[in-house]
């Protein structure tokens, strides 16, 4: 994060010991939400492929919906019933 505000920036290496005892307590589900926000905290792109699905889904669902209410009225006239 530093570079990317115009900072100097350097590389550290050092060699990395085998873990002395035990294993780690960081849970899956906290390892996958760290990803996640590293993932969505630097870009918009996420939140907007976000809602273009989601507008997508709404567009598809209105549109299933007159058609089944077109098709329901056909039916009830067909039928008598309205």
């Amino acid at each position: 994060m530093v570079p990317l505000i115009g900072y100097q920036s350097a590389k550290v290496y050092y060699a990395r010991k085998k873990r002395f005892a035990g294993e780690s307590k960081y849970p899956l589900k906290k390892m996958i939400k760290f990803a996640f926000d590293g993932i969505t905290s630097f870009s918009t792109v996420p939140i907007r492929l976000i809602t273009n699905l989601g507008l997508f889904i709404a567009v598809v669902g209105i549109v299933l919906f007159i058609q089944l209410y077109v098709k329901l009225r056909v039916m009830l006239k067909s039928a008598g019933l309205h």
